[in-house]
């Protein structure tokens, strides 16, 4: 687990020295990783981003201003700075985790763009639930894409059509449950008392990084 966590722009970013980063560059993805260097933070960032922040080009790190004076942003006095790795003690370590809790909870409920998604005459009922839910949480789901991702293990771009169509996979929708902090449940039960070999009660379960329920 990386020692630091860093507020910047309204996102939690994981920061690593150039050190760290080059020894292991395809661990740490762009959207959520922060260079520290010298007395900045910077946000690492795309070569074809045109915003402030640093660019990985396999030997060096370049530093790149959108406009002059925002560097000035990213200096450490300026940046809300989560050192994990020196903590006092374990109560200490506690607190740090805590705040950093706090903050992720502040960015998420921060909205810019509230996501609607997209409905169809013939959704499956799943599907229509699902919507339901995302359309309830009244979120900007590009937040929620380090998560979503992590948890389905796959881009986002790809897997955010798949909220657009009629039906979803279990698979999938347990994915993207975990990374918008969603709790599924699944109920096994008879169709009517006179099936044939009855179960006889209800069954229930959390399917998703939860422990069951019966």
């Amino acid at each position: 687990m990386d020692a630091k966590r860093a507020k910047i722009d309204n996102k939690l970013y994981n920061v690593v020295s150039p050190e760290t980063y080059c020894k292991s560059p395809e661990i740490y993805p762009n959207y959520r990783t922060a260079i520290e260097t010298g007395d900045y933070v910077l946000p690492l960032i795309n070569k074809t981003d045109d915003k402030t922040g640093t660019v990985y080009g396999g030997m060096v790190f370049e530093i790149r201003e959108q406009n002059q004076g925002d560097l000035d942003n990213y200096r450490k006095e300026n940046i809300v700075m989560y050192d994990l790795g020196n903590s006092k003690d374990m109560g200490d370590l506690i607190r740090k985790q805590e705040r950093i809790a706090e903050a992720n909870k502040e960015i998420m409920e921060t909205v810019d763009n509230i996501y609607v998604p997209c409905r169809n005459e013939d959704d499956t009922p799943e599907m229509i639930i699902f919507k339901d839910a995302l359309e309830a949480k009244h979120m900007d789901i590009s937040k929620y894409i380090p998560a979503i991702e992590n948890a389905l293990g796959s881009k986002f771009g790809n897997d955010k059509r798949l909220l657009n169509q009629t039906d979803i996979t279990l698979k999938k929708l347990k994915g993207f449950a975990d990374g918008l902090d969603m709790k599924l449940t699944l109920i096994i039960e008879d169709k009517n008392p006179n099936v044939p070999n009855p179960i006889g009660r209800r069954l229930v379960a959390v399917i998703n990084n939860g422990d069951g329920e019966y």
